[in-house]
């Protein structure tokens, strides 16, 4: 991570030395605390669950996935939304993060195509993996994260799943900038659903 830190601070016209301290110091916070899990048998970053309607399917394991769903534009990716990820394994105990970039919206003409975005992003997430993981499941849709998520747990009907929804500051909000109400006001970003067993709770 510091190697990438330095290279983009040296592709910056005019790099924060401060930020890129910053965001590396919070990496390898997060960095110790996921080896300490790993450590401690307490994460399974191999753990298999299909998150792409053409992915095959995943062997069952007893255990249930422990599964952090992250939808992004990644138009591009920012070092936040990747510490933000860190943390979730670090600190939440999910066995990995998947990640839900967003389809191509006619709401947005200026985001950047599906076709160039998806293979950027794919590319950054391979660099975190077994931790970070791809989904391709919005391509094709103008989805939102709460729908989505729902559909990878669909994908998964028989394998037990904790997924962890994660969510940007905007949806803390109970209207948007037109004074409507959000899409999901009645959900915390840290409502937890477990698909395939009887259990479901909600913190």
């Amino acid at each position: 991570m510091r190697s990438e830190l330095l290279a983009a601070a040296r592709d910056y016209a005019d790099p924060e030395p401060e930020l890129m301290e910053t965001v590396a110091r919070e990496a390898d916070k997060a960095l110790a605390k996921i080896q300490d899990r790993v450590n401690e048998g307490k994460i399974d970053p191999s753990a298999k669950i299909r998150v792409s309607a053409s992915d095959p399917e995943a062997p069952l394991s007893h255990r249930p996935a422990r599964i952090g769903v992250y939808p992004v534009a990644a138009d591009p990716f920012q070092w936040g939304h990747l510490l933000i990820a860190l943390r979730a394994v670090g600190e939440l105990g999910v066995d990995k993060v998947v990640f839900v970039l967003a389809g191509d919206d006619p709401r947005k003409p200026a985001m950047t195509p599906v076709e160039q975005r998806h293979p950027m992003g794919r590319e950054v997430l391979a660099l975190f993996a077994p931790f970070f993981e791809y989904s391709s499941i919005a391509v094709g849709t103008t989805l939102d994260g709460e729908t989505n998520i729902f559909r990878i747990l669909a994908l998964n009907p028989r394998q037990g799943v904790e997924a962890w929804y994660m969510v940007g500051d905007d949806h803390y909000r109970r209207l948007d900038k037109n004074g409507n109400p959000t899409r999901c006001p009645s959900w915390s970003a840290t409502t937890r659903w477990t698909w395939g067993t009887t259990r479901r709770s909600t913190s």
